[in-house]
């Protein structure tokens, strides 16, 4: 999130972010698979344990790249000339996103935003939306289980509910890009189900 709304414009972030937490979904889909077929290994390890020696093997690996290229900001992007740098920087303090150029905390932006009632609606907001989610995401393969399918069957199965997701995510990031004044309304109809 940080680092989408220090390059992309207040209009631009919804949309980015959507498609960053849709990943999230996506990356359910491709686990799904890869636990199916490391499902399939049958030796003194252990399908689980292989889990994570291979996920750790890869997260160590891409960590190098992201630490050598991922920028800590606009100012440091390699990538970027120096003119494409200030358009880059410019652009989101005039669009009100703001600069994060030489940025340090002060304690009066902390009160004020533990003074305010939105920071505790958003807050209360994400507990209260993660827990019903956490219990289905937890136990979803145990439920569908008792239906008759095997341990590697109901990885498989929660593909379709992973690709629904992701299209839901991008799809109310899109739409609350575009259309600010449903943004709320997006709120309470992805939360109620």
């Amino acid at each position: 999130m940080f680092i989408t709304s220090t390059w992309d414009t207040r209009d631009e972030t919804p949309s980015r972010v959507g498609i960053w937490l849709a990943g999230n979904s996506i990356g359910g889909l491709l686990s799904s698979l890869f636990v199916f077929g490391v499902g399939h290994i049958d030796d003194h390890v252990g399908p689980w344990r292989w889990i994570y020696i291979i996920l750790g093997i890869i997260t160590f690996l891409w960590a190098i790249p992201m630490y050598f290229f991922l920028p800590d900001e606009i100012s440091k992007a390699e990538f970027l000339n120096p003119e494409e740098r200030w358009i880059a920087a410019d652009r989101v303090v005039i669009a009100g996103t703001g600069s994060t150029e030489h940025s340090s905390w002060d304690v009066k932006q902390v009160k004020e935003c533990l003074s305010d009632p939105k920071t505790w609606l958003i807050f209360s907001m994400e507990p209260l939306a993660q827990m019903p989610n956490g219990g289905t995401q937890s136990f979803s393969n145990i439920v569908i289980q008792t239906f008759g399918f095997t341990n590697l069957q109901s990885t498989l199965i929660n593909i379709p509910y992973s690709v629904l997701t992701a299209s839901i995510i991008a799809g109310t990031g899109w739409l609350s890009g575009g259309y600010h004044r449903l943004n709320c309304i997006l709120i309470i109809c992805v939360i109620i189900p």
